[in-house]
């Protein structure tokens, strides 16, 4: 801002009021009244008379000229009163003021001022924007940044960048860039806030601006502060209990274990639970049957100060098929932002009697099979059944009822009565079929038909006896 000094004297012999204007400036321009250090109103000064001592009045004129003003330029100004009444000499009215615009370097910087609210395991970034709003080049134009935290932390990386794909620096390291009359620079601050940052940490990004000059020929510095609370995070967990590393003797209780999923996220945390094992075996939580094809939901509700916990007591059971395989416990949010996965070799052992036929795995074609065998079995013992009870009846029960002279009639079979039976055997059949007869000829009370057909059995046994 330029200022002019001018003094209005009033030679008339009454009081007056004096307009005072500048019309020969641009229309870009504008001017002020300041007299004995207070800036006036309005552009009307009033004057006395001269006997009473108040007929002079000393007006600084203080003239703005934008910054988009070129520097170097020459241009005259007019200044000139007007009085409210009747002026016997208007020669003395006006004076002309020959003024050249400065060089004017002066750095501007703006950027957000609200707070930021920023994730635990995050990233955050801050746009602002540095401008020379002088009419002239500034060739060292500075700026730089600083972090600090409360509490101290070391986990967390900054850096500043000016210009899209321009130079970057980390913090207390300032660039330093040439900028034309009315340029703007974009400047991005990029913040990588770690997992280890304690929540509820308060971040302080400084950016400081130097470059110019002020009116009393000091470099201008300016600095702009953002204030980030890192008030938010998401940590979901998943923890399964081992299960025996050895063998598993008993399958008809399975292997007990739990899962247990927590949340210490500051909101609320819809989750996907999936439990995966061999098709022939079956996994039982909190009383309830886990199916493979339908994953369960679970809602873990933020509550302040605390840890949202949901567990589960389960068990896994072999029905039947391998003896070995995988359990595997997986868990995501619903974003899939987090995931997590556990997985178990398990190891069953058969027991003695699962190899017996009541342990078997039946199936249709098995029970077939076996219907057809044990029906085959059936069939051959009632087969030789048959054949035993047949000779157990023609046998004589002890060796003590033999004697030489044959059974009594009544052991042998019924005599044949007087009719005549056909004979269907040959006569070469009868002498080859028919028994020996001993040297006393036939025992006593047998006929030659009894000796035909129980005459071998009667030789046998007669063999036998000492």
């Amino acid at each position: 801002m330029s200022s002019i000094q001018v003094e209005i004297i009033n030679n008339g012999n009454g009081p007056s009021i004096a307009e005072l204007s500048l019309p020969s400036i641009p229309d870009s321009w504008e001017f002020m009244l300041r007299q004995n250090g207070l800036v006036l109103e309005s552009n009307f000064i009033p004057l006395s008379v001269s006997y009473i001592g108040e007929d002079t009045a000393s007006i600084e004129i203080l003239i703005s000229v934008p910054m988009s003003e070129s520097a170097g330029e020459l241009h005259e100004i007019t200044i000139e009163v007007i009085p409210n009444g009747m002026d016997s000499d208007m020669s003395d009215n006006s004076i002309t003021h020959m003024m050249m615009t400065g060089s004017i370097r002066y750095p501007s910087y703006t950027s957000s001022t609200k707070d930021i609210h920023a994730m635990i395991d995050s990233q955050v970034t801050i746009n602002g924007t540095i401008t020379n709003i002088g009419n002239a080049l500034e060739s060292d134009m500075e700026i730089g940044f600083d972090v600090s935290t409360s509490p101290p932390t070391d986990d967390i990386v900054a850096f500043l960048t000016a210009g899209v794909g321009g130079p970057t620096t980390t913090p207390n390291s300032p660039l330093t860039f040439p900028m034309s009359s009315g340029d703007t620079k974009l400047i991005i601050i990029d913040l990588i806030i770690g997992p280890n940052v304690p929540l509820n940490t308060r971040i302080v990004i400084t950016t400081y601006v130097e470059g110019g000059l002020d009116n009393d020929g000091d470099i201008v510095k300016i600095e702009h502060q953002n204030l980030i609370l890192v008030d938010e995070q998401r940590e979901v967990n998943l923890e399964v209990s081992p299960l025996p590393t050895t063998p598993i003797e008993s399958e008809s209780t399975g292997a007990g274990f739990w899962i247990n999923l927590t949340s210490e996220s500051t909101f609320n945390e819809d989750l996907t639970l999936i439990i995966l094992h061999p098709a022939t075996w079956q996994v039982i939580c909190n009383g309830n049957l886990f199916q493979q094809t339908e994953p369960l939901n679970v809602s873990l509700q933020y509550s302040r100060g605390d840890v949202s916990e949901k567990q589960f007591s389960c068990t896994i059971h072999r029905l039947q098929g391998t003896l070995e395989g995988e359990l595997t416990i997986s868990m995501s949010t619903k974003d899939n932002a987090i995931s997590s996965t556990d997985s178990q070799i398990i190891v069953f052992s058969e027991t003695k009697d699962s190899e017996g036929f009541m342990n078997m795995e039946f199936n249709a074609p098995t029970i077939i099979t076996g219907g057809i065998a044990l029906f085959m079995v059936m069939l051959i013992a009632l087969i030789i059944r048959r054949r035993s009870v047949v000779f157990d009846d023609d046998e004589i029960q002890s060796d003590d009822m033999l004697v030489t002279n044959g059974p009594p009639i009544t052991n042998g079979p019924p005599v044949s009565t007087g009719m005549n039976t056909p004979t269907v055997q040959t006569s070469v059949e009868d002498e080859t079929t028919s028994p020996v007869l001993p040297e006393t000829g036939l025992p006593d009370g047998w006929s030659m038909e009894q000796w035909e057909h129980y005459g071998q059995q009667y030789l046998d046994r007669l063999g036998k006896q000492p």
